[in-house]
């Protein structure tokens, strides 16, 4: 009881010490076994959850977590996979998760024993639920060098089959591309296939046409990951496509972005090609529109390739279209490949660093008080930029991430945090190099208000997860006291009640997601949604 304690206070090194003392207790037969057997299996009832989630995202913390998890019965690999199989709660399903994966290599030797055995005994639909998450484990948590890969392969191929459900799918996809085997590369490049039949042949799918869709970008994202060729040469395949059908085909490029693909010239010319073909057309001055979205995406998928054709290319983009943002992009890639169209002007790096450590609060009013001018930019673990922030004299000026601009901007940058790195660069003495979305903010009230939205983001976040479906209950809706938007109000309910979730509603959104999820959970709590079973 000193040892729970002591760790629901938050003294995790002080709870190991005596944890392990209790462990030499029992070891010396000093307490009944009854009453140990006992303790072991109820106790762990006592330990505080939020300390327990916390930990889990504390990777240096894990080897003392481990010691904790490991004196109770239920929360062992096969005593949190028992917990796992049939939990209806997600919150509650997920810090099982994170527990498992504190257990690591043999938390993920028990679940692909658990995976295989699930064949053997189908059962229901909610099977199929648990072999997502052992799949996500198998995922999630690295593959130790003597795991059985043939038996792993096989096991995989079979849950990519397009007769399983779409969530099995969706987590066994990603999971069979991290295996890096011929015979995976071959399965996955099948599967998109299948899956652009099912779309192209009417009346014909396994499937709706939004998991299908959904199936496509995690196919195309898991092949362009692989980084073969062949793999490569099947995501532009189908990238360049134009039926309809497929959706946006030509965004799963995108994915493309973090492979140079120098050495497949073939490849590099019909990308090349697609992209010339998606400019816009500029006559005596004027541009004439396109839909600037696949510019974009070609230009993030050549982004790593820094090949002739595609140097000229983009130096052509960043003469031709200044002050375009696929511009930008294409003037981002030609510096990544140590080429700028502005060599003489190129910013100072000032700070850069990981995001992390730093936090992005501290980061923010860190650059404020120094009364710098330049551009943060924010990005991921691949290095794709997820958010650019611009200072004057230590004020936020422009922002973006995304498809949101200005504050809303750094309230998603809030409320969606990923880990990364971030990069701050200066900017010469002169005007902007774009123009001002407004006046420049003080930071502090600025995070201030992202923080309020964060925390109440989280809340309104458990009460309506990102997959659940939502339905009317016949209720009226009421609005928000501090929602005035009429036109917000009622684009967010016809979307809420014609079934989609909170993460579909969210996507593409020119507002931050805390402006929409509190809306929803507004909703459910007065009962004028229900969350879809």
């Amino acid at each position: 009881m000193a040892a729970i304690e002591q760790f629901n206070e938050g003294a995790l090194a002080q709870a190991v010490t005596m944890f392990d003392l209790a462990e030499r207790i029992i070891s010396e037969k000093k307490i009944d076994d009854a009453l140990v057997k006992s303790i072991r299996r109820s106790e762990h009832r006592l330990l505080d959850p939020q300390c327990l989630r916390k930990l889990t995202e504390k990777p240096e913390k894990h080897p003392l977590l481990r010691k904790v998890l490991s004196f109770f019965q239920a929360l062992t690999p096969e005593g949190l996979l028992d917990d796992l199989d049939g939990e209806p709660r997600r919150d509650r399903r997920h810090l099982l998760l994170a527990l498992l994966e504190v257990h690591g290599a043999p938390a993920r030797r028990a679940a692909f024993e658990r995976l295989v055995a699930s064949f053997a005994d189908p059962g229901e639909d909610s099977q199929r639920f648990y072999q997502r998450n052992l799949i996500a484990l198998l995922r999630r948590i690295p593959r130790p060098a003597d795991a059985p890969l043939e038996q792993e392969l096989e096991v995989l191929i079979k849950l990519t089959a397009t007769r399983n459900l779409p969530i099995v799918l969706k987590e066994a996809i990603p999971t069979l591309g991290q295996l890096k085997h011929p015979r995976a590369e071959q399965v996955l490049i099948s599967r998109l296939q299948e899956f652009e039949e099912m779309l192209l042949r009417s009346g014909q799918a396994l499937h709706a046409r939004e998991e299908i869709l959904l199936l496509l970008d995690r196919t195309a994202s898991a092949l362009a990951r692989f980084g073969s060729p062949s793999a490569c040469a099947a995501v532009v395949e189908h990238g360049l496509r134009k039926q309809a059908q497929l959706g946006e085909a030509m965004a799963r490029l995108a994915d493309l972005g973090g492979q140079d693909l120098s050495p497949e010239k073939e490849v590099v010319a019909k990308l090349v090609k697609a992209l010339r073909g998606e400019l816009p057309l500029k006559v005596l001055g004027l541009v004439f529109q396109k839909k600037h979205e696949n510019v974009l995406h070609l230009i993030r998928a050549l982004s790593s390739t820094p090949a002739p054709a595609v140097r000229q290319m983009f130096e052509e983009i960043v003469e031709r279209f200044p002050g375009e943002e696929f511009a930008a992009a294409a003037s981002k890639a030609l510096a990544g490949f140590g080429a700028s169209a502005k060599p003489a002007d190129a910013p100072v790096t000032i700070l850069s660093g990981d995001l992390e450590l730093f936090g992005l609060p501290n980061l923010l009013q860190s650059l404020g008080e120094s009364r710098g001018s330049g551009v943060l930019t924010l990005m991921n673990p691949e290095g794709e930029t997820v958010g650019t922030i611009t200072f004057e004299a230590g004020k936020i000026g422009n922002c973006r991430a995304g498809t949101r601009r200005g504050e809303e901007a750094v309230y998603q940058l809030f409320e969606t945090p990923v880990p990364g790195t971030f990069i701050m660069k200066s900017r010469r003495e002169g005007p902007p190099d774009e123009e001002p979305e407004g006046e420049p903010r003080e930071v502090l009230p600025i995070v201030l208000e992202a923080m309020r939205r964060h925390d109440e983001f989280r809340q309104a976040l458990a009460l309506v997860p990102d997959d659940a479906s939502l339905k009317p209950t016949g209720s009226k809706p009421t609005r928000p006291p501090d929602e005035s938007d009429q036109n917000f109000l009622r684009a967010v309910w016809a979307k809420a009640a014609a079934g989609g979730t909170a993460g579909q509603l969210e996507q593409g959104a020119a507002v931050d997601s805390y402006r929409i999820r509190r809306l929803l959970a507004h909703w459910v709590e007065e009962g004028a949604l229900q969350l879809a079973s």
